[in-house]
């Protein structure tokens, strides 16, 4: 049912920009209950993240410090990929169809994190949806959410979480 957190279990995989949006946004003594069901979220790994993430917020610094609560919080929130995972990550970046989302993810110096993230929800065996705070724009065939939409990834940005979760402050 809507806005019962409880009803199904869903594993929201976050990603940097929605991690820095919520950092930046949603400061802890002014939003002390959003805090309080997100911690929750996380604690019980109904919010998780990827190691290249994790990567992504300690190179950028913008937030890097989220990384130690989110830790802190849960020692498995950013996870390393499976071997599973890293085929997926493979075969998405040799899918022809996906050529502008590869060559994106391939010019980065570092691990790009959505390929990452896509793979972790494609491998999971319970109901997940990638959170990013991306364009949900189909025509930008590079991004994050096309790619989940090609193969069937539920993507929603964080205020779409919340408004799934029933959060209201």
């Amino acid at each position: 049912m809507l806005g019962d957190e409880h009803s199904a279990l869903v594993v929201y995989i976050l990603d940097d920009n929605t991690i820095s949006q919520i950092w930046r946004s949603y400061h802890r003594n002014i939003f002390p209950s959003f805090w309080e069901r997100f911690d929750r979220l996380i604690s019980e790994r109904r919010a998780v993240s990827v190691d290249a993430v994790r990567d992504e917020l300690l190179a950028s610094r913008r937030v890097s410090w989220a990384v130690a609560h989110l830790e802190r919080s849960n020692s498995s929130f950013f996870t390393e990929p499976t071997t599973y995972e890293q085929s997926l990550v493979q075969m998405m970046i040799r899918d022809p169809r996906l050529s502008s989302a590869a060559n994106r993810w391939l010019s980065k110096a570092k691990d790009d994190a959505d390929p990452y993230l896509i793979a972790k929800s494609l491998a999971s065996p319970i109901t997940t949806v990638v959170v990013t705070e991306e364009s949900q724009d189909l025509s930008k065939t590079a991004s994050i959410f096309y790619v989940c939409h090609y193969f069937g990834v539920d993507c929603i940005n964080h205020q779409q979480m919340m408004d799934r979760l029933g959060w209201v402050f």
